[in-house]
């Protein structure tokens, strides 16, 4: 959050209302990596750093859950215990196979058509991560925006794995699923950048409200190609990224009065924010760029026929590529 101390407090919030006591609490984010954990400096505006990257589901799934327990833990006092089990924080849990959400809530306390109902409730932050769920839109104080919709829908029964052998009927949880997919919509990253400061690479403009985001964003950049991830999932974003120009090689727009005497290229990946974030390779992890140098006038005149034969060579460096990719990972295995 902007305007505050604490650089670990987070935008996201949950919410838990019982018997007039609200209890708001904003996820606090823990580092779970040694090459950035110490946090940034304070700052009064929000920054974007490598030290708030998150690689796994579960993890972003804790810090929900925390917020979730600490609202909880805070609620005073907290509804009578019924039938012999006491009342528990709401939690949330991803299936794999699915790719669904779901948040797991007691219905002997959680249901809303108790006469006194534990509610739960997203501010809009929260909800943009998560807008599958049956909410009502109210916009009340302490962000409460969204009020979720817990009820009998006769397909949402839901038993723990722990309290499987209890067997109640009905069970003694509603599992309140997600309508659709909402997952892909947490990964950040919008394109993979190569820029250059040794190519003589005809600079773009940045629009201003991408360079206002953050201070070092430059006006201008050398981008010497970039694209988009067509990932739809997941486990789509840990396979292999490729870009393959079609119909041709995509071409760079050089300056001709400059010289080359080095190429330099780096790769960065930009978020939906328009911050540029240096991408690293972990051990194993290979990245191969092809350049090609082609005269302008020469390029201009060459025959279908050429370029197909272009196409064509292209194709089998790649495939090249790949044999030697799958040859390295059958002798790790």
């Amino acid at each position: 959050q902007d305007g505050q101390s604490n650089a670990n407090l987070g935008v996201y919030s949950r919410t838990l209302e019982f018997n007039g006591d609200i209890e708001q609490e904003f996820f606090i984010y823990e580092a779970r990596s040694v090459t950035h954990a110490e946090p940034p400096t304070a700052d009064p505006e929000q920054i974007f750093t490598p030290y708030y990257f998150v690689f796994e589901v579960q993890h972003m799934l804790d810090l929900m859950n925390n917020a979730y327990a600490l609202a909880f833990s805070n609620i005073n006092p907290k509804p009578a215990t019924i039938g012999g089990v006491p009342p528990e924080a709401p939690y949330i849990i991803y299936n794999s196979e699915t790719r669904l959400l779901s948040i797991i809530t007691q219905r002997a306390y959680y249901d809303l058509a108790l006469a006194d109902p534990i509610k739960i409730y997203f501010n809009n932050s929260t909800f943009s991560l998560m807008p599958a769920y049956p909410v009502e839109r109210l916009s009340l104080s302490q962000e409460r925006d969204f009020l979720l919709l817990v009820r009998n829908y006769r397909n949402n029964f839901f038993q723990p794995s722990d309290l499987i052998n209890t067997f109640p009927d009905p069970p003694d949880f509603f599992e309140m699923k997600e309508s659709y997919i909402t997952i892909n919509q947490w990964y950040a990253g919008k394109k993979i950048i190569l820029l250059s400061d040794d190519l003589p690479v005809r600079s773009e403009f940045i629009e201003e409200s991408v360079t206002g985001v953050q201070g070092n964003i430059d006006t201008f950049r050398s981008v010497v190609t970039d694209f988009s991830p067509s990932a739809q999932g997941s486990d789509d974003y840990r396979g292999i990224l490729q870009l393959t120009p079609n119909p041709q090689y995509r071409l760079v727009d050089l300056l001709s009065d400059r010289p080359i005497y080095k190429i330099n290229i780096k790769v960065f990946f930009e978020d939906k924010l328009g911050n540029l974030f240096q991408l690293f390779l972990e051990p194993f992890q290979t990245m191969t760029i092809k350049i090609g140098f082609l005269n302008k006038e020469l390029y201009k005149n060459l025959s279908r026929q050429n370029i197909l034969l272009l196409q064509k060579i292209n194709e089998n460096m790649e495939k090249s590529v790949k044999l030697q990719i799958d040859q390295m990972v059958n002798l790790m295995n």
